[in-house]
């Protein structure tokens, strides 16, 4: 699979640039564990076979690691610095210069909590915190694990409005996430049911495909058809 556009589902979201090889037996488990190197005996357990190729080279290589960031699930950032030590120490990992640290913390909604240390921050906004260290080196690939989750209405549009700016400046952003309407804010949709790929298209066209009003009923639908299948 090559995709040049946004997605998202079970949600994968793909904005350009990126290629997957050969993942249509892709673990569950795995989601969550993707950091790791997967052993022989675990590519025999579950059926993997093929390879991953990020920006033109394997995934993993050295080559990458600047042009790639990855923003985890679980909030990953220092409680015992501040906001803007924490997003100046990433800055400084990704070669950023100038004020970059500055405009990602005001990008994330955080200008008034920047001195503030994150150990005292509420849920949400560590998780804005761990955003913007993602965001501050402007990498070429940008991996969200439910970026969204846990933020309010107003933030939230705000932070997919960041996530279509870096799409259409040529940023490859890959966002999974369990809200099914955010599937409407991408250009491109993997759907994923038990480790299995079901799905892989245009947001209409999956409606029209599945005839289904909203991709809650799409996505439904798709796991009956494929269960009636088995």
């Amino acid at each position: 699979l090559h995709t040049h556009h946004a997605t998202v589902t079970r949600l994968i979201t793909v904005l350009r640039h990126t290629t997957y090889s050969d993942y249509t037996k892709w673990p569950e488990k795995l989601k969550t564990a993707s950091q790791q190197p997967i052993s022989a005996q675990s590519r025999r357990n579950f059926g993997l076979g093929g390879s991953v190729t990020v920006l033109g080279r394997p995934a993993g290589s050295v080559e990458n690691r600047h042009s790639v960031a990855y923003m985890t699930q679980s909030v990953s950032v220092y409680r015992d610095l501040s906001v803007i030590q924490n997003v100046r120490y990433f800055a400084v990992l990704a070669g950023a210069i100038g004020r970059r640290a500055e405009e990602v913390v005001d990008q994330v909604g955080l200008t008034a909590q920047r001195s503030q240390l994150a150990g005292t921050l509420s849920g949400g906004q560590l998780s804005r915190v761990s955003l913007a260290c993602a965001l501050v080196g402007d990498p070429e690939l940008l991996v969200l694990d439910e970026p969204t989750v846990g933020q309010d209405p107003v933030l939230r549009e705000e932070l997919w409005a960041e996530f279509r700016a870096r799409a259409a400046s040529g940023t490859t952003v890959l966002v999974s996430s369990h809200v099914m309407d955010e599937a409407t804010r991408c250009d491109e949709l993997l759907l994923l049911r038990e480790g299995e790929l079901i799905a892989n298209d245009h947001p209409a066209a999956l409606l029209q495909r599945t005839g289904a009003a909203d991709f809650n009923a799409a996505f439904l639908r798709l796991i009956l058809a494929t269960e009636q299948e088995q």
